[in-house]
C-alpha cells in the first residue's frame, strides 16, 4: 500500500492540472465517491485513505495541497472486486515479440469487426508505449441505483502518452477466429470510452462513443470531456479517469515494464469509470463482452495497435430456476399423473429484456417455447408454470427424465432479447426439477351367501337330491391406480359369472359377481357348507401390482374372503 505522504508527494506535482476542490458531498454518489463502491484514486490496491492532490485546506496529516480521502469499509479496487455485478477479473496479456496485435489497415474502431485483423507478432510488435500488458473491467451497483463501469489497463513503458480504448459489447459471439479475423458484429449502442496514457497523471480528454446502426452502422460520439479527472475529495463524476503520477506504486498482479521494474512506473497504470445512466438514460444496454486497445493517435480513424480480449463482461445476463410443485395428481381413473413445475426466469443484467421465454424440455423430451413475460427489467423475475401429463405411453424404460408415470423430471433453459436486439440465453447446465407420485395398489374382497336363490340349497341333478350354495362377492379397487385383469378363484371350485376375469377397476370403484358350487362331500348331518373366494392376480396401470395378503389358501393371493352358508334356517 503507497502511504499517505508518497501519494501526496507525486499528486504535487499534477496538482496544478486538477480543477478547484471543494469539501466532500455526503451525497456525492458519483464513479468516484469515496463512500460508494469503488477506488478510483491513481493505484490498483485498496485503500482505508490517502492523501489526494487539493487545493482546499488541508486535513490533518496530509501535506499542502492535498485532502485526506477516507474511503467507505466496503468499497473495492482492482486487488479486491468482491461486490461487483460483473467483472473480467485481470486479464494478461504478451508483452513485445509473442504478442497478438491488430494488424491491418482495417483495424480500426469505425469499423465492424468483420474488418478486423490479428496476429501473433514473432519478430515486430507495437511501440513499448502502446504495449498492454493487463486490462480489467467491473460493473457495480452506484448507491443512487444507477450502474457504474469501472475500466482499466497498464503497459509495457512509459516513455510517452498514449491513447487507450475500452470496448462494451452487446453480442456475445465476438471474438477472434484461427485465420487471423474476428466473429460477431456490433449492435447499436455498444460503448467505446477512449482516454489518454498520459504520462504525467492528469487526463485531459475522455471521449465517449455510441455506435449506431447495426453491423453496417457508424461511430457517434456522445460525450466529450476535457478535463475529466477523478477526483474522490469531491466524488461527483459520472465519468473520469485517472493515470498514476508517480513510480512505484504497488501491482497486486505479476508485472514487469519495460525497464524490469515490477511497479508502475509513472504513466504506466490508468483506471476510469462512468455512470451508464448518464449515457444512456434508463435504456442501458445488456453488455455481455469487454475489450481493450490502444491507437496510434487520439483520431477515430487512427489504426489500432495493441488488444486485449474479447472476454467475457457478463453484465448482461438471464438465469432460470426450477422447482417441482409437489407430488403429481393421480386422475380419477387411475391411469395418468398429472405434473406441475415452476419455472422462474430472473434478469441478472442490468438492461430491459423482452420477449423473455422459457425453453422447456418436458420429461418425454418434447419441447415447448413457453412466453414469460413481454418486457423484464434488470434484477425482476417472472414465472410461470409447466404442466405435464404422464401415461404409460409416454413415460417408460428408456426415456430418460421419465422412466414411469410415477417419475418425471422437467428442464429448461430461458431466453431475452436486449435493448439492442441480441438474443441471449441462461447458461448451461439446464434447469432442472424432478416430481415423482407415491400411488398404492391393493385390492380387497367381500363375500356373502346368495340369500335370493336360497343359499345352501338341496336340488335334484342326475335323480340324486344335493346340496347347492350360492353366494355373491364383491371385489374393490382400495389403491390409488387403475387395476386390470383382475382374476378371482374359489376354494372349493366354483362357477363364477359374469366371468372369473374382471377387465379393469378404477380407484374406489367395486364389481359384483355372484358363483354357485356343489360341495363334493357331505358329511352326515352336516347344515354349514363353507367356501373362500380369492383375488388370484392382478395388474396395476401405475407402480407396482398389488402384494399377497396374509392368510389366504394360496401365498400368493392376494385377497380373500371366506363364507359359511347353512343349509338349514
Amino acid at each position: 500500500m503507497i502511504s499517505h505522504a508518497s501519494v501526496c508527494r507525486g499528486f504535487l506535482t499534477v496538482a496544478a492540472v486538477l480543477l478547484c476542490l471543494i469539501a466532500p458531498s455526503a451525497l456525492a454518489q458519483g464513479v468516484d465517491d469515496p463512500n460508494g463502491v469503488f477506488q478510483l484514486e491513481g493505484n490498483a490496491t485498496k485503500d482505508a485513505s490517502v492523501c489526494f492532490p487539493s487545493l482546499a485546506t488541508p486535513n490533518p496529516g496530509c501535506p499542502a495541497g492535498s485532502t485526506l480521502v477516507t474511503f467507505g469499509a466496503n468499497t473495492d479496487d482492482w486487488s479486491n472486486l468482491s461486490h461487483a455485478l460483473a467483472t473480467t477479473g485481470i486479464i494478461n496479456d504478451g508483452s513485445g515479440h509473442g504478442d497478438t496485435i491488430l494488424q491491418g489497415g482495417s483495424s480500426k474502431d469505425i469499423n465492424d469487426f468483420g474488418a478486423w485483423g490479428w496476429k501473433q507478432t514473432a519478430t515486430t510488435s507495437v511501440q513499448a508505449k502502446d504495449d498492454i500488458t493487463h486490462a480489467y473491467a467491473a460493473a457495480y451497483a452506484l448507491p443512487n441505483g444507477h450502474t457504474a463501469i469501472y475500466f482499466g489497463m497498464d503497459r509495457f513503458d512509459n516513455s510517452g502518452d498514449a491513447t487507450a480504448g475500452f470496448w462494451f459489447l452487446q453480442d456475445s459471439t465476438v471474438s477472434t477466429n484461427s485465420t487471423g479475423g474476428f466473429n460477431g458484429h456490433h449492435v447499436d449502442g455498444d460503448l467505446l470510452i477512449v482516454s489518454d496514457f498520459s504520462t504525467g497523471g492528469a487526463v485531459s480528454t475522455i471521449n465517449v462513443f455510441k455506435w449506431v446502426g447495426g453491423a453496417n452502422g457508424s461511430l457517434v460520439l456522445n460525450e466529450s470531456r476535457s478535463p475529466a479527472p477523478c477526483d474522490p475529495t469531491m466524488g461527483t463524476n459520472t465519468l473520469c479517469a485517472l493515470v498514476n503520477p508517480i513510480d512505484g506504486v504497488s501491482s497486486p498482479w505479476g508485472f514487469l515494464n519495460k525497464s524490469g521494474d515490477t511497479t508502475f512506473a509513472h504513466g504506466e497504470f490508468l483506471e476510469g469509470g462512468i455512470d451508464l445512466e448518464s449515457v444512456f438514460g434508463s435504456n442501458v444496454p445488456c453488455f455481455t463482452t469487454f475489450m481493450a486497445e490502444t491507437r496510434s493517435s487520439t483520431s477515430p480513424n487512427s489504426t489500432l495497435s495493441d488488444f486485449v480480449g474479447p472476454v467475457s463482461f457478463p453484465l448482461c445476463g438471464i438465469r432460470v430456476t426450477k422447482s417441482c410443485n409437489g407430488p403429481g395428481s393421480v386422475s380419477p381413473d387411475g391411469t395418468s399423473v398429472t405434473y406441475t413445475w415452476t419455472a422462474t426466469v430472473t434478469n441478472s443484467g442490468i438492461g430491459t429484456l423482452s420477449n423473455v421465454t422459457l425453453n422447456d424440455t418436458y420429461p418425454d423430451g418434447t419441447t415447448a417455447s413457453i412466453p414469460v413475460a413481454a418486457s423484464l427489467s434488470g434484477g425482476a423475475s417472472a414465472s410461470v408454470t409447466v404442466t405435464f401429463v404422464a401415461t404409460n405411453s409416454n413415460c417408460h424404460s428408456g426415456v430418460t427424465n421419465c422412466p414411469s408415470p410415477l417419475d418425471a423430471t422437467n428442464t429448461a433453459t430461458a431466453q431475452g432479447t436486449t435493448a439492442g436486439g441480441v438474443v441471449i440465453t441462461s447458461p448451461l447446465p439446464a434447469a432442472t426439477a424432478e416430481c415423482r407420485t407415491p400411488v398404492s395398489s391393493s385390492v380387497a374382497i367381500t363375500r356373502a351367501c346368495d340369500a335370493a336363490n336360497g343359499g345352501a340349497t338341496l336340488v335334484a341333478q342326475n335323480g340324486q337330491v344335493v346340496v347347492e350354495v350360492f353366494f355373491t362377492a364383491d371385489v374393490t379397487n382400495t389403491g390409488s391406480s387403475q387395476l386390470t385383469n383382475i382374476t378371482l378363484a374359489d376354494n372349493p371350485a366354483a362357477t363364477i359369472l359374469p366371468s372369473s376375469t374382471i377387465a379393469s377397476l378404477r380407484p374406489g370403484e367395486s364389481a359384483h359377481v355372484t358363483g354357485f358350487y356343489f360341495p363334493s362331500v357331505v358329511a352326515p348331518g352336516s347344515c354349514n357348507f363353507s367356501d373362500v373366494i380369492r383375488v388370484t392376480g392382478a395388474t396395476a396401470t401405475l407402480g407396482g401390482n398389488p402384494t399377497p395378503a396374509v392368510g389366504c389358501p394360496s401365498p400368493s393371493d392376494l385377497a380373500c374372503a371366506p363364507a359359511t352358508c347353512p343349509l338349514c334356517k
